[in-house]
């Protein structure tokens, strides 16, 4: 019941599953239900360096998480990436992929759930969001709440949940700092890293780290 109410808060703070495209922290939903027959395309190819913002308008995203094993840490070194790509990662310091969209089937042909609400008209901006993929039948989602400013360093809060991690729960947050690569307020549209000193396993320390991890999301929504 635990597992279930805080896995459960986490979408719901996070994800577009608990309200609109346009507004993640409210209304009725938006369904993961599996898309038999659809194509996939959230393993698209990386292109190009990219930039932030997008002229189509269109809410993209991606979240790539380089998980390090620290002292008393269970976890071997990965990386978890939201979505998966067929070659490197969605997202990286030099290059923004292609991402996935709202909605967008993901590489196992489930649509995806992808939220980014852009509440502030100044800087520093605050920005909450999240990518929902699937993966073997069981859902993964990775989230971040935190404010962007170009030229400093802003502390958030990242939140992933992921049948690879090795509680039974696969919830795990930490508290982050984030740095902005590229920003564009006019498209409402970042580009940014996070480190993390220390993940937690709902309440407890897990001595896991989180090593220079990416993210970029297009077009947010005002809520």
């Amino acid at each position: 019941m635990l597992r279930h109410a805080v896995t459960g808060m986490a979408l719901c703070f996070f994800v577009t599953a608990c309200g609109s495209s346009d507004n993640p922290s409210g209304g009725g939903g938006s369904s993961n239900a599996g898309a038999a027959g659809m194509s996939s395309n959230g393993g698209a190819s990386m292109g190009g360096s990219g930039t932030a913002g997008s002229g189509s308008g269109v809410l993209r995203g991606a979240i790539s998480i380089n998980l390090q094993s620290g002292n008393g840490c269970a976890l071997t070194a990965q990386t978890q990436d939201y979505p998966t790509v067929s070659s490197g990662h969605p997202v990286t310091a030099a290059i923004k992929g292609v991402g996935i969209g709202d909605k967008e089937p993901d590489s196992n042909g489930v649509p995806a759930s992808v939220g980014c609400a852009w509440y502030t008209d100044s800087p520093p901006y605050q920005i909450q969001a999240a990518v929902s993929v699937s993966q073997g039948g069981s859902h993964r989602t990775a989230g971040i709440s935190s404010r962007v400013t170009s030229g400093s360093t802003s502390t958030g809060t990242m939140t992933f949940v992921s049948k690879e991690l090795p509680s039974a729960d696969g919830y795990e947050s930490a508290s982050c700092t984030f740095s902005v690569i590229q920003l564009d307020p006019a498209t409402r549209s970042v580009w940014g890293s996070f480190t993390c000193d220390s993940l937690t396993d709902y309440t407890n320390p897990t001595g896991c780290t989180v090593a220079p991890s990416y993210f970029f999301f297009d077009n947010c929504k005002k809520p």
